[in-house]
């Protein structure tokens, strides 16, 4: 459901100017989240990977963002927070499909995308580095500067 603990997401916070995240729990809903301080710019293109780890109640995170030409943990040092309600803190991930673009609840992805990977496995910071790389670059023989 998407006021459970089995919606996960990538998302921008509308109401406090846009910062990117990480959630548990659905929007418009009690949920736990990472929350960075980086508001991406409209009518950019960015390198963005978001791994997850299990680790008991506080699962580690990191939210790799290319900016300026570097890859930046936008939510490195943020806490894991609580919002409200009682959903669980630790996202249960096996109980719902795999819904991309959109989630249970009918919000839908509002951009483009040149890409889009999804591993079985949690990737390190090198291979995140090296997927920028190749993205950069590869977008770039089309005229396309990505952050």
């Amino acid at each position: 459901t998407s006021n459970g603990n089995t919606s996960v997401g990538m998302y921008v916070e509308g109401g406090g100017g846009y910062q990117l995240g990480l959630l548990w729990g659905g929007w418009g809903s009690n949920r736990w989240r990472y929350l960075s301080s980086f508001v991406p710019a409209i009518s950019s293109w960015y390198f963005m990977a978001a791994t997850v780890q299990a680790n008991g109640s506080t699962p580690i995170a990191h939210l790799w963002t290319g900016v300026g030409g570097a890859l930046v943990d936008e939510i490195a040092g943020v806490t894991y927070a609580k919002t409200g309600g009682s959903t669980p803190q630790t996202p249960n991930v096996t109980a719902g499909p795999l819904l991309l673009g959109t989630d249970a609840a009918g919000y839908t992805l509002s951009g483009s995308y040149a890409g889009l990977l999804v591993y079985n496995r949690v990737l390190s910071a090198t291979e995140c580095q090296a997927l920028y790389r190749t993205l950069k670059t590869k977008m770039s023989e089309r005229g396309i500067v990505v952050q």
